[in-house]
């Protein structure tokens, strides 16, 4: 994170300020960690999700509040205060995704998804004759949460398979790569 923040972060809104173009809004790094570091996929003007989707429902701080100093030019004005769970999402797709994503497949679930107590957000979905249909690519993210990223992914996917989307699909290994972070952490502050 440290690195994110002095090599990639610090740097871009540094840029900004000396070409005369102060930021104020949401600005989403999207970045991929590679053997040698972090590297910019790309920049986007916005809240990226399902990455927003993850971290929102974290937020402990008054939402508006941060957004009104951001707007204000003032970001320290507020204490941008995080829930200390984890929370890990699971993007179900729709068959074809990306190229060419089915839409028209009925979804069954979204209540019983919800039941278990994870956040669910639609995204390429409509609404026909009292019933939820695809309608995109990335159709719905669950988000889990829980003492640790273990026990969030074991809610998430609790979720995930509550819905059912004819020929729709999702990653498995969602967390995995932090599940390996955290036994390495702990066994290296236990040494």
């Amino acid at each position: 994170l440290q690195r994110v923040e002095s090599e990639i972060l610090a740097p871009t809104l540094t840029g900004m300020l000396e070409e005369g173009v102060p930021y104020r809004g949401f600005l989403y790094l999207g970045l991929m960690l590679t053997e040698t570091g972090p590297q910019v996929l790309e920049y986007n003007c916005r809240l990226g999700d399902p990455e927003a989707q993850v971290l929102l429902p974290r937020v402990r701080s008054d939402f508006l509040d941060l957004v009104l100093a951001a707007d204000a030019g003032d970001v320290t004005a507020v204490p941008l205060e995080f829930e200390s769970d984890a929370a890990v999402g699971v993007v179900i797709a729709s068959e074809g995704y990306p190229s060419a994503a089915v839409s028209g497949r009925r979804i069954a679930g979204l209540d019983a998804a919800r039941a278990t107590g994870a956040h669910v957000f639609c995204a390429g979905v409509a609404r026909r004759d009292d019933a939820w249909f695809t309608q995109g690519g990335r159709v719905v993210t669950i988000v889990g949460r829980g003492a640790s990223i273990d026990e969030a992914r074991v809610h998430a996917y609790e979720a995930v398979r509550a819905i059912d989307i004819p020929g729709a699909f999702h990653r498995t290994d969602i967390g995995h790569q932090a599940l390996e972070s955290e036994t390495w952490q702990s066994r290296s502050s236990a040494s």
